[in-house]
């Protein structure tokens, strides 16, 4: 009888703090959302008759305005009267166009003061129903531009054009799910595999619930397959989050994480048109050019010079073009595939590099914090960072190159741990020289790799023969994975090991005018200050938002929602990170070697870090300003390692005034399993509504 009072009354109490916990999201929500009105007010506008326009016919229809288009080049504009301008939304109820005509794209342009121009457009997929667009810029954006066709005698009708649209119509079904799995998750005690399920699939309904479901509303009818799967792999990745710690449940986290990335990053890139990433095609010139000849092209053969730039990407390092190439070369000579399926064989190194990452992250996050559940959003987080997903679905070297420093990040973690066996030097060794083959802009971590190796080295008591022996081994096999690509360099470029003095020469002398390196502009060359591009340039801002979500060619965007919540994480997580770091150096009296071998490694993550950034900063100041978040994605890693060690600080915090059971214990279930599903949420949500409406529907 006194066992089953104590079990309800601690049904009770989970129960209570479950409803607190919603109760307080609840009032948060809604009391950001009314600040958010109140600034950015609501206006509908139904009546287009008057709506300024070039080369449309406007005419009425019985429950809805009509516009046909007489030119090719046709504009609608809106204008917010002095109401700052947030987002805007039109319901489409008709869209008509002639049928050779097959592509729908709606762009809409922004103006912040300086007229209407391309680096300031937002695109989608014209289609019926409701399409919105959502503007970083917020206040400073004074009027629009809306581009419904491509050709003439298309036809578009509208029902309304929505300023500052309200977003709460789907709150209901939200708060419902939300209510149901906050309280099974509390209330339900998961020590079997049939309990850490029955939570996974409630946890999951959740997050569904409040990001792919209500976006997929008009489309019910038409669920896919890849929807479906997602949704599956999402159960079964956060169930086994929920299973109690063991060898098996590292064994299914890592299996289930590693294939929900792959399946993400396929799908991604079959749906993906070519070209559709950052000079793509200029990648896969190269990757073309050894599947049609079989052999490694020099930089300056004409077949892949860029008839604009005057250089080929031949110049640079190119594993992954070599591996993509051989794939295509070898699928020539065994079948005759269409030009998307080669593709989509180049694409498969990125996908699988990126896939590769996630398992060492995986791996590593066990290393660095074997008994927190707070781990597991290292690989999470390396997985479905959605810039970070983005770059594994198109030809680049990025992909690679990320891998390279999650596989230096593991070796780190273990050579230090382990006092640098064999192992783990080739390891180290096989990282640094992939990473060599990679970018030029990862280089930071070879750089430094050298003090940490031998620093740590030096902390494990190793004789000078032993350390003499392993430094010569992680040499040897360095050079003998990376070696050949620079000699043969300073052969076919007369000594000119990297090959960018004669990538420039060759680009002075075949780019176009205004290409060529000689004219390009910068910040420095315009007399900027450093300060003026970081600030007044909005460097750091706009490097920031496409280091979160920024897709095609730079030009589709994920919603703002998207960014704000990505900012506060990342906000989040640093504080928590700087936090800890001040924890560990005031509160140790006496440093042992195992610490001081852990403050080695958090060092070498900061400098890291640090050089990427250095690096970025330098390019776009110096050389071409270019405010792109995949200039700074190499230090991903071991910004999600600093993340990681943040949110854990906050839930030791939690723990050392809360407790070890009871309240305490449930809080911290809590926050682990919300703050490892934040990446998959936003991934979701990125896929449901922006990948798939821009390039499926």
């Amino acid at each position: 009888m006194i066992k089953r009072q104590t079990a309800l009354s601690g049904v009770r109490s989970r129960a209570l703090m479950a409803a607190a916990v919603f109760l307080l999201f609840v009032c948060a929500f809604f009391g950001l959302r009314a600040l958010h009105s109140m600034r950015y007010p609501k206006k509908v506008i139904t009546d287009f008759s008057s709506l300024p326009r070039e080369g449309l016919t406007y005419y009425k229809h019985t429950s809805s305005g009509g516009f046909k288009a007489s030119e090719t080049d046709s504009h609608l504009y809106i204008d917010g009267e002095g109401i700052p301008i947030d987002s805007v939304e039109f319901d489409i109820i008709k869209v008509k166009q002639r049928r050779r005509y097959r592509e729908r794209l709606m762009e809409v342009y922004y103006d912040l003061g300086d007229g209407f121009t391309e680096q300031q457009c937002l695109k989608s997929q014209l289609r019926k129903g409701r399409v919105r667009f959502d503007f970083d810029e917020g206040p400073n954006v004074q009027g629009i531009r809306a581009d419904f066709f491509n050709n003439t005698k298309s036809v578009v009708r509208l029902r309304s054009i929505t300023l500052n649209p309200d977003t709460l119509e789907h709150l209901p079904v939200f708060f419902a799910v939300s209510a149901a799995a906050l309280f099974v998750l509390v209330c339900l005690t998961v020590k079997g595999s049939f309990g850490a399920y029955l939570s996974g699939i409630l946890l999951w309904a959740l997050l569904t619930a409040s990001s792919g479901i209500p976006y997929l509303r008009d489309t019910l009818g038409k669920m896919t397959l890849p929807y479906l799967l997602f949704t599956a792999l999402g159960v079964f990745l956060f169930s086994t989050m929920l299973l109690e710690d063991g060898r098996k449940k590292e064994i299914l986290f890592t299996a289930a994480v590693c294939l929900a990335a792959f399946c993400v990053y396929f799908y991604w890139a079959s749906v993906t048109p070519y070209a559709e990433g950052p000079d793509e095609a200029m990648r896969h010139d190269v990757a073309y050019y050894i599947a049609q000849h079989g052999t490694i092209p020099a930089g300056y053969e004409k077949e892949i010079r860029n008839l604009i730039w005057g250089f080929s990407y031949a110049y640079y390092p190119i594993l992954p073009y070599i591996i993509g190439g051989y794939l295509e070369y070898a699928a020539l000579r065994i079948s005759d595939p269409s030009w998307m399926q080669l593709v989509m064989l180049a694409r498969l190194v990125s996908i699988a590099a990126g896939t590769v990452s996630v398992f060492y992250t995986a791996r590593l996050a066990k290393l660095l914090f074997p008994k927190s559940s707070v781990r597991y959003l290292l690989p999470v987080f390396a997985a479905f960072l959605p810039e970070l997903a983005f770059i594994n679905t198109y030809v680049n070297n990025d992909a690679m190159a990320i891998m390279t420093t999650s596989m230096i990040l593991f070796y780190w973690a273990a050579g230090c741990k382990n006092g640098w066996r064999l192992r783990d030097a080739a390891g180290l060794a096989v990282g640094m020289g992939l990473c060599a083959l990679t970018y030029y802009n990862c280089y930071g971590y070879i750089l430094v790799s050298v003090p940490l190796f031998f620093y740590s080295i030096t902390l494990s008591r190793k004789s000078a023969k032993e350390i003499a022996r392993t430094t010569a081994f992680i040499v040897i096999l360095t050079l003998a994975v990376c070696g050949w690509w620079f000699v043969r360099n300073a052969v076919l470029y007369n000594g000119d090991l990297l090959g960018r003095n004669t990538l420039n020469y060759y680009a002075e002398m075949y780019a176009r005018e205004g290409y060529k390196p000689s004219q390009l502009t910068n910040p420095m060359k315009e007399g900027q200050s450093l300060t003026s591009m970081l600030f007044e340039g909005q460097w750091i801002e706009k490097t920031l938002r496409s280091f979160i979500a920024m897709f095609s060619t730079y030009s589709l965007r994920a919603k703002h929602v998207v960014y704000t919540l990505y900012k506060v994480f990342l906000g989040a997580g640093l504080i928590g990170a700087a936090a800890a770091f001040l924890r560990f150096v005031f509160r140790k009296k006496q440093w042992t070697e195992e610490m001081k071998k852990r403050a080695a490694f958090w060092t070498a993550c900061a400098a890291a870090i640090i050089i990427v950034l250095i690096l970025a900063v330098y390019y776009s100041y110096a050389v071409d300003f270019q405010p792109q978040g995949r200039y700074i994605l190499p230090c991903a890693i071991p910004l999600g390692c600093l993340l990681t060690a943040g949110f854990k600080g906050f839930g030791d915090i939690a723990e050392g005034h809360i407790g070890h059971r009871g309240a305490g214990a449930v809080l911290r279930r809590l926050c682990a399993a919300g703050i490892t599903a934040f990446p998959a949420v936003i991934m979701f949500f990125v896929l449901t509504d922006t990948i798939y409406r821009y390039y499926v529907r």
